[in-house]
């Protein structure tokens, strides 16, 4: 399916909103990236590479409802420092 890519949600696009979704959609998950945000001190880009290597070692396990939504996506699209932000 072809998505054109603007503004989803009040976010970049669709594969930002749909990871962000799934990171705070889930107890366990969201303590998890709230443990990355007191690593990060405070800086979003350190933050997002530390989200991005979470995700993509735990995807396919762990949130594989996102890798359903993703499917069709390309991880490069995500704005992991627009996520970064939203939790900082």
């Amino acid at each position: 399916m072809y998505r054109i890519k603007s503004m989803y949600n009040g976010w970049k696009n669709y594969e930002t909103w749909v990871v962000q979704l799934h990171l705070s959609n889930d107890q366990c998950t969201y303590n998890e990236i709230n443990s990355l945000v007191e690593l990060a001190n405070g800086d979003p880009k350190t933050l997002a590479r530390s989200i991005k290597r979470w995700v993509g070692h735990r995807s396919v396990c762990v949130l594989p409802i996102l890798v359903s939504d993703l499917e069709n996506s390309n991880w490069d699209d995500i704005d992991w420092v627009e996520i970064a932000k939203a939790w900082i």
